[in-house]
């Protein structure tokens, strides 16, 4: 009865408990659940401490609109990333490999960061291997401070962009680094592209300040990063970057109305001129 009640209340407080951990497990000392329990008590309160879930609300509507502005205007990987956030929503519903990371402020989290990287083609799946390389981490900080890591700063060419479409970028057994079909040579450099990314990365959120360093890049690249310290450590980083950027709202603000401004007139042109044709 103690550890039902302990159970519910845990639940109830936001805690992101694994749903098939029950009162029975814990009583009967099933290793695996009770530190999968231990885990999620820690792991659901820090985030939940740290996350403004108003704020991330908020950022996920202008992301949306940002994003389809983007597509209106004509940028190829605004439209790839829609594409790519449209397809997936789309999918038929599969066993959730990432089953013990529920709640609201994770759910959150999770769209915010696939709306950022969409606009950049940078497909976001799971907190595993979609950020592996690198490019999604300082997409994130480019975003949102582009002073700090420029668009041309990222090393585009990586072992993830090398792989053929049809290659399994998740955290399935049949993700395995090496499969790419190419030479060891041109192997060792897209990972050390890789490693650059990351390097980058973690001076840039140095000079940023406010986000605890918890990944690094040997623990990310060329294997399957562990999704607990990659979760965490991208809810700081979102937190930080959503603190600072109340400074550059009105400019944000005053740039997507612009955006609108010239995507409605750069369509009536077209039709214009279409017309002018027929």
């Amino acid at each position: 009865h103690n550890t039902e009640l302990a159970l519910k209340e845990l639940k109830r407080a936001n805690a992101c408990v694994p749903t098939n951990i029950t009162a029975k497990d814990l009583v009967d000392g099933h290793r695996e659940k009770t530190l999968a329990l231990l885990w999620s008590i820690i792991f659901g309160f820090q985030l939940s401490g740290i996350l403004d879930l108003d704020k991330i609300r908020f950022e996920i509507l202008h992301l949306r609109k940002s994003l389809r502005v983007r597509v209106r205007l004509g940028d190829e990987n605004a439209k790839k990333g829609m594409k790519f956030l449209t397809d997936l929503k789309s999918r038929s519903p599969i066993a959730n490999p990432e089953k013990d990371f529920e709640g609201e402020h994770i759910v959150l989290l999770k769209e915010w960061a696939q709306l950022v990287t969409a606009h950049y083609n940078v497909q976001v799946e799971n907190w595993t291997v979609s950020w592996c390389d690198g490019r999604g981490l300082c997409y994130l900080v480019h975003h949102y401070q582009p002073a700090l890591i420029g668009y041309s700063d990222i090393l585009q060419d990586t072992t993830v962009t090398s792989m053929s479409c049809t290659a399994a970028l998740d955290d399935s057994l049949e993700f395995s680094y090496g499969n790419t079909g190419v030479d060891k040579g041109e192997y060792a450099a897209l990972l050390d592209n890789e490693m650059k990314n990351f390097k980058l990365l973690l001076n840039k959120v140095q000079e940023l300040g406010g986000v605890p360093i918890l990944i690094n890049p040997s623990d990310m690249s060329n294997t399957i990063p562990d999704e607990k310290v990659t979760l965490t450590f991208i809810g700081y980083l979102s937190a930080r970057l959503l603190d600072i950027s109340r400074e550059i709202k009105a400019a944000r603000t005053i740039q997507l109305a612009w955006r609108k401004y010239f995507a409605v007139k750069r369509e009536q042109l077209l039709k214009v001129k279409y017309q002018t044709r027929k």
